[in-house]
């Protein structure tokens, strides 16, 4: 939107100058708040997209969902007990997040076997998981050194800057 004024120096002039400067600003706030609406739900499908490849319960890539937290503001949420094993990681594999804000292996609330050289095994009923059952109790166990950062989240917002430009112009040019 290009806006170029010319105004009398009169009364009138003035009160047009004023409507055409609003008429701007609500423009602005219009598209800025389109553009950061489009980023976050570019960012939460990413982060659906590298989810799904490492996910197997649906209940963390359900939790996905983008809010709006105030005018012009958005956030892409996740919740799940999974999520910070997922960006962070776990377990003696779990290392490498660029950006670890004091999470990682072993910071994790709660007691785990993060250290554990031998990997932990854990009760599942999902046959993707399960590598063997107790013959007395018919449970299933799965086995698990940890898992290495996903990083859905981080991922997702070096995308976006990568796309930020193309996302701009498409917004503020149509």
């Amino acid at each position: 939107m290009n806006r170029t004024f010319v105004i009398g120096l009169d009364g009138s002039g003035i009160d047009e100058a004023i409507r055409g400067v609003q008429e701007w600003k609500d423009w602005i706030e219009r598209k800025t708040d389109q553009l950061a609406n489009m980023l976050a739900n570019m960012g939460c499908e990413f982060a659906y997209t590298i989810l799904s490849n490492h996910v197997y319960s649906g209940a963390t890539l359900n939790s996905l969902r983008v809010e709006q937290a105030g005018p012009g503001q958005y956030v892409v949420k996740a919740e799940s007990e999974a999520i910070l094993f997922l960006e962070f990681g776990s377990g003696l594999g779990g290392y490498g997040h660029p950006e670890p804000h004091g999470m990682g292996p072993g910071t994790y609330p709660g007691k785990g076997h993060w250290a554990d050289p031998g990997g932990w095994w854990f009760e599942t009923e999902d046959m993707n998981l399960a590598v063997k059952r107790d013959a007395k109790t018919g449970k299933m166990y799965g086995h698990s050194y940890g898992n290495p950062p996903y990083m859905p989240m981080y991922n997702s917002v070096k995308e976006l800057e990568l796309r930020f430009a193309e996302a701009a112009r498409e917004v503020f040019e149509n």
